[in-house]
């Protein structure tokens, strides 16, 4: 079986460190490999050496940059089993192919899904959490119901695995991800404030960076999130900024913190970082937001608490501290959560199977 990916335009690709759309894009590439399909992934941009990815050559940016982009793929994929979009709907406009798997990552991209409308006759709607297939639904009630589909993100729980138990000095937390608000950067850094006033004694790590979506224009506020948020961590005596080079040298930074935190403000779509946290076995504390409940079990598989409250996040931070059992018994059923739910084995068979129920 012969697969065409799509990213979207908006991304250049970089293997060593993307978001989260890109990262799942290229584990399928490496399960869908070993399940015998032959996977091709076509991208605006790709920071990277792979056989397997192809980047447009002469690519701009202008107001028929999307037409253009969207046809050099059509093109270039033509002759496909199955035209696979990552979070890139208007392709269905634009290919006149009769299989075209429409995967939905994040509700950023919902008003385009109504645009394609006329095309639904040969597309498969693929959402990554139950929370994005309800959404998307909400939100396009023309939408035929039977042609839309689960399709859970899944990590790669041979990498993400804990490590034997040590006990450190002083426990760490964890933050990963992108320095922007939606994130809940300054809720975290706001709740590491609230535990050093306590008197607890803590290290706060902070890895990520500003934005990485590379728009054309970003730079200069970029530079400006970065400077902001290097100057607030610089102003707790507990933070530091902790630099991870490569995506895979991120299991060892799980497995060196006690905790993690996805504080999150905005309608999640999945979480792999907080799934790769709790495959790692580190016990974690996340937001209600989105699809975050679908991975963490409250009280079970983790720790759940209302967003934007940076004493809530403190309050549950500080009970972990505290509790070196209850740490434990949450990083243990985090483990066993991802291994049951989340795997991208799973994810890939469930793939595998959408592409031969397109092609018949």
């Amino acid at each position: 079986m012969k697969v065409a990916m799509l990213n979207n335009p908006v991304v250049v690709v970089n293997p060593k460190m993307c978001g989260g759309v890109e990262r799942m894009a290229l584990l399928e590439l490496d399960a869908l490999e070993e399940l015998g399909v032959d996977a091709k992934y076509y991208v605006r941009g790709f920071l990277g050496s792979d056989s397997r990815v192809e980047a447009m050559k002469d690519f701009r940016f202008g107001s028929d940059m999307g037409r253009r982009y969207y046809a050099w793929f059509a093109e270039k994929a033509a002759d496909a089993d199955v035209q696979h979009s990552q979070n890139a709907p208007l392709i269905a406009l634009v290919s006149k192919h009769k299989n075209v798997l429409l995967h939905v990552h994040n509700v950023t991209t919902f008003p385009y899904y109504d645009l394609a409308k006329k095309n639904y006759d040969r597309c498969i709607f693929a959402c990554c959490s139950s929370f994005i297939l309800r959404e998307l639904l909400r939100n396009n009630p023309s939408l035929p119901r039977e042609r839309c589909t689960l399709l859970l993100n899944g990590i790669d729980t041979n990498l993400f695995s804990p490590s034997a138990e040590t006990t450190p000095e002083r426990p760490r937390i964890l933050f990963t991800g992108a320095w922007i608000w939606h994130k809940g950067i300054r809720v975290f850094l706001d709740a590491m404030k609230i535990l050093e006033d306590r008197g607890l004694d803590f290290e706060a790590a902070v890895a990520g960076s500003p934005y990485l979506y590379d728009t054309g224009d970003s730079q200069e506020w970029q530079s400006e999130s970065d400077a902001n948020i290097r100057a607030s961590i610089s102003q707790l005596r507990s933070a530091r900024v902790v630099s991870v080079p490569d995506h895979s040298k991120m299991p060892d930074l799980y497995r060196s913190s006690e905790i993690y935190a996805f504080p999150s403000v905005w309608q999640e779509p999945f979480g792999l970082g907080l799934a790769e946290a709790m495959a790692c076995g580190v016990p974690v504390v996340a937001t209600k937001v989105g699809a975050v409940p679908e991975i963490v079990e409250d009280g079970r598989s983790g720790v759940l608490v209302e967003p934007g409250d940076p004493r809530a996040l403190a309050d549950a931070v500080a009970a972990l501290i505290e509790d070196e059992g209850l740490r434990k018994r949450l990083a243990r059923e985090g483990r066993k959560r991802i291994e049951e739910r989340f795997s991208i084995a799973s994810h890939a068979r469930a793939l595998y199977g959408i592409y031969r129920s397109m092609v018949g």
